[in-house]
């Protein structure tokens, strides 16, 4: 795996020792294992960093605070090179609030250079030609036992380990390219990622297909979406473990014949099954709930404009086609579908659209001036 040397970092003294180290570079590479897979509420079970010397695998699970990380994620001097950066962020703001500062996104830069495949293993062929066995089981592991294993030490010190490289690598292709600049502003977007905790009062209308269901099906729903909460944390296992999302939607929807079915059954008053029967009764003899009222602005338009700003829209998504292969880039870089979509309204102006927080400065100077005379030339539609 090279010779950097793998240092486990187990006490709150190794990881001041880790941190003054890692504050003498100018870059870290980081990744980190959770076990959502497995434990409810999911929690940080790893943290990978490495620098040219050294892998650190830090272990939140056996240090009780690790506050000093805060410094090396907030300071601005030092790149934290990271692989698909949004799950790390919203998990280290999650469990201790840090924030994160100087961020080199491997997979935003890949994307960049024209990769399709963007997976860690994928990029690291392309670009460097390393052929990383990808074993799913570790990728599944629960990561909250202890010892680790031999196996899961390499692994999580092989996402880290070749960071550094591949980012040197990127760099290169994009400043041939012209487009470090884009990224560089892709990157820092991403400092402002925080995680958002759910609606608890109304998470179970967040259930796909919620909205098919009557106002007895979505007060049965809320019901039996608490139940699966309170199970999922009492045994420490993940909600889809416990009822998957689709079963939770079948059970509101055909709620009597569910609940007779739950009848019938010789049920145990410390079971599993007579609790679910008992968050039946209590979905069927509450209140009914009423959906929360969303404000939405209609704007009535005729069949005739409908079909025009149908058809603009597609001449827009044509005009970014054409764009993403004259510079090999997915279309989506280009620029986001929901501008489009607005623009096609013959009444939005480009403006307008270049003051939404959804585009990008390099997008402005690249193709707002081919857009808006591609805009002109619609007119007419």
């Amino acid at each position: 795996m090279g010779s950097n040397n793998i240092i486990m970092v187990e006490s709150y003294s190794d990881l001041l020792d880790m941190k003054k180290e890692i504050k003498q570079n100018n870059f870290v590479s980081f990744d980190l294992e959770g076990n959502g897979l497995h434990r409810y509420p999911e929690k940080v079970c790893l943290l990978q960093f490495a620098t040219d010397k050294n892998i650190y695998l830090v272990d939140p699970i056996i240090i009780n605070d690790i506050t000093p990380l805060g410094e090396i994620f907030i300071d601005s001097s030092i790149q934290k090179i990271i692989h698909a950066s949004g799950y790390d962020i919203r998990c280290l703001d999650r469990d201790w609030g840090f924030k994160i500062k100087n961020i080199f996104d491997t997979s935003i830069a890949a994307s960049f250079t024209g990769s399709n495949r963007l997976g860690l293993n994928s990029i690291l062929n392309e670009h460097l030609f390393l052929n990383l066995s990808e074993n799913k089981t570790f990728q599944k592991a629960d990561w909250t036992n202890r010892p680790l294993n031999k196996n899961l030490i390499k692994y999580a010190s092989q996402d880290v380990i070749y960071l550094k490289t591949l980012r040197d690598s990127l760099i290169k292709k994009l400043e041939n390219l012209g487009r470090l600049d884009w990224v560089i502003e892709e990157c820092k977007i991403l400092e402002l990622i925080r995680y958002e905790c759910k609606d608890e009062e109304n998470a179970y209308l967040s259930i796909k297909g919620s909205g098919i269901l009557d106002v007895r099906g979505i007060t049965v729903l809320s019901f039996l979406y608490k139940f699966r909460e309170i199970e999922a944390r009492k045994r420490d296992r993940p909600p889809f473990k416990i009822i998957s999302d689709r079963k939770l939607l079948e059970l509101s929807q055909n709620w009597q014949k569910e609940k007779n079915k739950l009848y019938k059954m010789d049920l145990n008053e410390d079971g599993f099954y007579f609790r679910l029967y008992k968050a039946f009764e209590e979905g069927l003899n509450s209140k009914l709930k009423i959906r929360p009222k969303v404000d939405k602005k209609i704007i009535k338009i005729s069949h005739d404009d409908q079909i025009h700003m149908r058809e603009r829209f597609d001449h827009l998504k044509t005009w970014r086609i054409k764009i993403s292969k004259k510079l090999n880039l997915a279309p989506s870089i280009i620029w986001p579908l929901a501008s489009l979509n607005r623009l096609a309204k013959k009444s939005h102006q480009l403006e307008l659209e270049l003051s939404n927080i959804s585009i990008k400065n390099w997008q402005k100077e690249m193709f707002s001036k081919d857009l808006d005379k591609f805009l002109t030339s619609l007119i007419n539609i």
